[in-house]
Parts: C-alpha cells; structure tokens; sequence
C-alpha cells in the first residue's frame, strides 16, 4: 500500500512545531491536514520531544508557553478529579526541571497507552502462557495421524485452553461446521461438554480458544466431530473425526 504524501506531510509539520514553530502558513497547513486525520494526535510530537529534550540537555531552558499550556490541558484530561494549576511565569530553575519531567511524563503514558491498546496477544502467545503459569497446572492433549495433527492446551484450574488443528478438511460453514468436545467423567450425565464450534481454513488450520459453558471437573480427552452449522448438544458420533488424548 502506497503512503499517504499528506500524512507524510501531516507528521513533517507536527516535528517542525515540536522542535522549531512554524510560520502563518505552516500553521495554517497543519490544521488542515489535522481535520483530514483527525486519528493523528497532534501532542504527541511535543510531548515526544520534551522527553528527549531532558534526557539530552543538562540545565534546561524556559519551558515554551505554548507546551506549557497544552501539557496543562493533557494533565487535567488525564487527572478529572485533581486539576493541576495553570502554569505561571518566573519559575525558579529546579521548577524548569519539573516541567520537562512533566513532559516527559506525560509523554511516556500517552505512548504506552498507545502502545497497549494496540498490541494484543497472539494465539501462541495465550498458549504460552498458560503452559507457563504453574498455578494453572496446564495439560496438553494430541492426536496425530497421517496428514493430520491436533493439540489442545486446557487448564482445569483456570478453565482456558486453546485448540490448534492442522490438515483437516476445509469445511462450508454454511452446511456444517467443526465442533470441539471435552470428555469429563465427573458429568452427572455421560455427554460430552461442549468446547466450541470453528471453521477449517482452505489451509486445514484452525484454531479455537476453548471455553466451556459449565464448569469441567477433569478433562480426559478431547474429541473433534462434525456437526451441523452452530453445532450440537452433543456428538454426532458417526461424524467424530479425531480423540486427542493426554500427551505423556
């Protein structure tokens, strides 16, 4: 996908007016393209600035009024409840320091905010983690057979687990769909609980993050059969395709 040259431009201007001011015209530009992305924050290349400006300087310089205002702002958005006092002038020199620090402040928590918000944990990643958590006291599951391997991780402590299949058929979700079963002995009915329905790429890859709709005392094994689209109550057993049992 080719760039955007406004959005280049957008963040061209945003440098300049952290680091340098712009004229008339530039500002003028600058408003424009902000109305035309308005998903750009147009603090954060100040903010980003002031942070690198402390880490960089040793006796800093006069806070600008025009940071010193908008670092207010961010500060009441931030804290509602306990707003802090607009800047004055003649600050003493140690109170120079506390604004850059501000800055950096608030700089750190707006990338980090934007950071978390964007970064989800993957599939492997959730996976991991639980096999990891000792609390949960994790158990994996297989089954491999020619052309075709399935895993499960389950954790009857937290009650999570994530399936993984390779080399299935692709299936039409539309006339049927896969469906994920947990054997659990401690059931007062012997039927198996249900552990989710999913869909079989073109690939043969799928995979499900598993959660059951009552509480699972022990899991033995997991089945995998195919069941109508939404799936079932319980097991078509002539349409059962894989048993995973536990992984030694």
């Amino acid at each position: 996908m080719t760039p955007d040259p406004r959005r280049a431009r957008l963040e061209e201007l945003l440098g300049i007016e952290a680091t340098q001011g712009l004229s008339p015209a530039e500002a003028t530009e600058l408003d424009s393209l902000l109305a035309l992305f308005p998903d750009v924050d147009p603090d954060g290349f100040e903010l980003a600035a002031a942070a690198l400006h402390l880490a960089s300087v040793g006796e800093p310089d006069e806070m600008p009024a025009r940071l010193a205002e908008r670092l207010h702002l961010a500060a009441v958005a931030l804290t509602p409840t306990s707003a802090p006092r607009p800047p004055r002038a003649g600050y003493p020199s140690r109170t120079k320091w506390a604004g850059w620090a501000v800055a950096a402040g608030l700089a750190g928590v707006l990338i980090y905010s934007s950071f978390t918000k964007r970064v989800e944990p993957t599939f492997a990643e959730k996976r991991d983690t639980l096999l990891k958590d000792r609390s949960a006291k994790a158990a994996t599951f297989d089954e491999t057979k020619p052309g075709t391997a399935a895993t499960v991780v389950w954790s009857n402590v937290k009650q999570e687990g994530y399936f993984e299949v390779r080399g299935l058929p692709p299936n039409d979700p539309a006339k049927e769909q896969y469906q994920l079963w947990i054997m659990d002995p401690a059931q007062k009915q012997p039927i198996p609980v249900d552990g989710g329905v999913f869909d079989v790429k073109p690939d043969g890859i799928a995979t499900l993050a598993v959660r059951s709709p009552i509480h699972v005392s022990e899991a033995q094994a997991f089945a995998i059969s195919k069941e109508k689209p939404g799936g079932g109550v319980k097991p078509t057993m002539t349409q059962v395709v894989l048993v995973l049992k536990p992984k030694a």
